[in-house]
């Protein structure tokens, strides 16, 4: 995933590709331009719910809500961007981690729900050691555990695929079932 972006590639069968795009610009382009827009933002939705689903730990939710769908360009065709790097590098900086694995730089702050003099151990009975002001639950967590990498992007990612050759097989059926192809 170069960049971190990914791109569809699709292949026609049984028609020249050129002639194909022809027809479907010809015939249901600003269709399927909007189509793509409303699939974007149902795949920003959908990578925020993986997220929440398969998170372990308390969360601000600050990941999933800084997913959105953008409209990158609409001259000739329309470009669409998911989760923009730096907004998610600013508001969300672990999202790569949570997505392939890994550690978080250590020492880092975390929080405790509830009682915030409650952890007095880690999972790996490693203490904690308290930051914050009183009653305010900060402590600093040197992670010796990796955080299992959850694939967001790529789960969602090929849902977005089958979602969009899904729309191209209803909308040339549409098309073909008219009697122009």
């Amino acid at each position: 995933m170069p960049n971190g972006t990914f791109s569809v590639q699709i292949i026609t069968k049984g028609k020249n590709p050129t002639q194909w795009m022809k027809e479907v610009n010809d015939k249901i382009h600003f269709e399927f331009q909007e189509r793509l827009v409303e699939l974007g933002e149902e795949t920003a939705i959908r990578m925020g719910e993986i997220i929440t689903d398969n998170t372990k730990r308390y969360s601000s939710g600050k990941l999933a809500n800084n997913i959105k769908s953008e409209i990158l360009s609409s001259t000739g065709g329309v470009r669409i961007g998911i989760g923009n790097i730096n907004t998610l590098k600013q508001n969300a900086p672990y999202f790569e981690i949570l997505n392939s694995g890994g550690y978080v730089p250590p020492a880092n702050l975390g929080f405790f729900m509830g009682d915030p003099t409650f952890p007095t151990q880690s999972g790996a009975g490693q203490t904690w050691i308290h930051t914050g002001d009183s009653g305010k639950g900060n402590y600093l967590m040197r992670p010796h555990k990796a955080i299992e990498g959850i694939s967001y992007i790529e789960i969602a990612s090929e849902e977005l695929r089958k979602k969009i050759e899904r729309e191209i097989q209803i909308l040339m059926g549409e098309w073909t079932s008219k009697g122009r192809g």
